[in-house]
């Protein structure tokens, strides 16, 4: 019985590192930063702020889905290919009502990586 177990687990984790070699692939977009500290900021102000980025590869990439890790940050982005050598970038604003310390994360999913790249915005209100 244990060697049967110890055979299991085997194959399990095979197949899970099989699994990750396949999805985690590069994406072939190169980032400006993938992190904004904005520092003091005042209660109520509007905080906008732009994730840049360029298509280094040789093929057409789509911004498959953005999500932010919650309410109070949204995020926009353009519905078009980015075509190779092109730039493009993903908007992002932040409610400033809430006092405080803030550290929210984007997460954007393109069409030539399985792995989502991860955005973070921090600062704190006053």
């Amino acid at each position: 019985m244990l060697m049967l177990s110890a055979l299991m687990g085997a194959a399990l984790a095979q197949n899970s590192n099989q699994t990750v070699a396949t999805t985690a692939t590069a994406s072939s977009l190169e980032w400006d930063t993938k992190s904004i500290d904005v520092g003091k900021i005042q209660k109520d102000a509007p905080l906008e702020l732009a994730f840049r980025f360029t298509n280094h590869s040789k093929d057409p990439v789509i911004i498959k889905n953005v999500r932010t890790s919650c309410g109070c940050t949204a995020a926009q982005h353009s519905q078009a290919p980015v075509l190779p050598g092109q730039s493009s970038e993903i908007k992002v604003s932040y409610d400033t009502r809430r006092i405080g310390f803030f550290n929210k994360t984007i997460s954007v999913q393109t069409s030539d990586s399985g792995t989502p790249t991860i955005l973070r915005i921090t600062g704190t209100v006053e």
